[in-house]
Order: structure tokens, then C-alpha cells, then sequence
């Protein structure tokens, strides 16, 4: 129906009140604002500095809200060729494109297919997981674009946990419009299991609906944490200049006397630590005192 109905689709949704886009845009930089303190504030209109993504962008109407706030590249992709056509057209305030490139794709397949990993500080999903099942897919591919710190917002329409079958259900319902809603108990568990934190969850049009329990639909901002581990960030070399108060138990299971406890707890020490998927070396030495420690 999408595919038929291209050259009226945004028509049709400007006509309904359809304002989920700038509402996103509002929310990322009232997190991002938030997020970098008022110092920040002649900033806090950017919600890219680097790469934006908008799946399933249709005719360009997040990307025109994105456009004016995203100081670098914006991408897009949709399953279909004709809005695509009618994106590519689309100018910013600038007359700029409001695309700097678009691909014929499903979402979960463009996050995969078209971006290195980390290389993203901003995914766009508008009105694209009424389309969708299981989010799983979509919060994972995220996950695995975002770089640290970078943010995913998407709207979701909402059901009941008992409408998607209880705990251990599949998570969402085929509403008869066709439009597919997500209950909040799994669409939190999807984003979590993707490693990704969420840091705000509205709803949009407020001034028609006053609560969120009013309203059927969510716009929901998740985060990839910037302090994410892996193996090599516990991989280094460095020297304690200054030694814990509370080491005697410490001290004492190492063997050293307890009349020697305050020279080594003002000892200088040193630690060196390698780690694999396979391996763990730890080298830990005081020089002082003679210890050495390895394995």
C-alpha cells in the first residue's frame, strides 16, 4: 500500500497532525542539553556531530526535521524506491540534500550491510516498528552501529503486556490496522539485551493527549553506554602513587610483617595486566619491599 500511495503518503500524515519527527528532534537535544550541562547551551541544538541515520525514512520527513541539526553526514533507507525518489529531492533550509545518501533496504539489513561498526552518534527510527515484530533485530544492528555514547530514538505504538502474551510471550500484536504494537515490559528487555541504556521515554502531542496513558504511542531514547569494557581496555602498565589506608589484610596474606605494613602501603607499586578471549597475565611488583607477583 506504502509502495502505491507514495506521491500522497506525506500529504496524508502532514494532514493527520503527523509530528512525531520534530518531537524527536526536540527530545534529542533536550537530552543532549541535559546531558552537556548549560555550559553547553550554544550547542545544545546539534543532535549529530557525525554520522545520522534515518531507516526507514519514506519521503524524507525526519530527515528534513534532522537536517538543520546534524553537522555531519545524514544517510537514509527505506524498502521503497518511490519514496526514495521523492527523499532524494528533498532540500533543507540551505538547499542543500537533505540526504547525503540513500539506499533501497530494509532497516535491520542497512544497519548491517552499509555501517561500520561504532560508526554512528545518532540512529533515526520514525514510525518504522509499527512495521516490525520482534525488535530484537533492530536493537542489536543499533547496538552494533552506535559508537559509545551515541543515541537511538524511535517510536513505538503500545499494547498491554497481556496483549502480547504474558511474560513469556513474543512481545507485540497485530492491531487490525496491520500496524504491529510493542508492550513496554519487552521493548525494554530488547533494548537492554542489546547493551544500550534508556534515558528517556515520552509520548508525542501533548497538547491533545495529557498523559502518557492517554496516548498509545512512545518516543523512546536510548543510549550506548561510553563505558562499555572489553578485553584490551584492561590491558596497561601503570604505577600506584598513592596506596589504599586499609591494606593489612591485604598485607598480611602476602606475608609481609605488620611492622613493615606502613613502608609498603607508601611503597611504590607497579602493575601490568594482559587479557584474551584465551589469556590473563598479571605482573605485580614492589620494589621496595621485594615483592614480585606473577601469573
Amino acid at each position: 500500500m506504502l509502495f502505491r500511495s507514495a506521491p500522497d503518503f506525506e500529504a496524508s500524515l502532514l494532514s493527520l497532525g503527523y509530528d512525531i519527527p520534530a518531537e524527536m528532534v526536540h527530545e534529542l537535544q533536550r537530552d543532549g542539553a541535559q546531558r552537556d550541562g548549560a555550559a553547553a547551551d550554544a550547542a545544545s541544538s546539534t543532535i549529530s556531530h557525525t554520522l545520522a541515520v534515518d531507516l526507514g525514512c519514506g519521503t524524507g520527513l525526519a530527515g528534513a526535521a534532522m537536517r538543520p541539526f546534524c553537522q555531519g553526514k545524514l544517510l537514509g533507507c527505506d524498502l521503497s524506491s518511490r519514496m526514495l525518489r521523492l527523499a532524494k529531492k528533498k532540500r533543507g533550509p540551505d538547499e542543500r540534500r537533505v540526504y547525503d545518501q540513500l539506499e533501497t533496504m530494509d532497516a535491520v539489513a542497512f544497519l548491517h550491510r552499509c555501517l561500520e561498526p561504532g560508526s554512528a552518534d545518532l540512529i533515526v527510527a520514525a514510525d518504522v516498528t509499527v512495521y516490525m515484530r520482534s525488535l530484537g533485530g533492530l536493537m542489536q544492528g543499533a547496538a552494533r552501529c552506535l559508537a559509545p555514547g551515541g543515541r537511538l530514538a524511535f517510536s513505538t505504538e503500545m499494547c498491554s503486556l497481556d496483549e502480547a502474551g504474558g511474560a513469556d510471550g513474543q512481545g507485540w500484536v497485530e492491531r487490525p490496522s496491520e500496524r504491529i504494537a510493542h508492550c513496554a515490559e519487552h521493548t525494554q528487555e530488547w533494548v537492554r539485551a542489546a547493551g544500550l541504556e534508556i534515558v528517556e521515554e515520552t509520548w508525542p502531542n501533548k497538547a491533545k493527549y495529557e498523559t502518557a496513558v492517554s496516548c498509545s504511542l512512545r518516543i523512546v531514547i536510548a543510549r550506548k553506554p561510553t563505558d562499555t569494557l572489553t578485553l584490551e581496555s584492561w590491558n596497561g602498565k601503570w604505577e600506584l602513587s598513592k596506596r589504599r589506608e586499609d591494606w593489612t589484610s591485604y598485607l598480611s596474606f602476602l606475608g609481609v610483617p605488620e611492622a613493615a605494613h606502613e613502608l609498603a602501603i607508601k611503597a611504590p607499586d607497579f602493575h601490568e595486566y594482559k587479557m584474551s578471549s584465551s589469556n590473563f597475565f598479571m605482573d605485580h611488583k614492589i620494589p621496595g619491599k621485594g615483592m614480585h607477583l606473577q601469573f
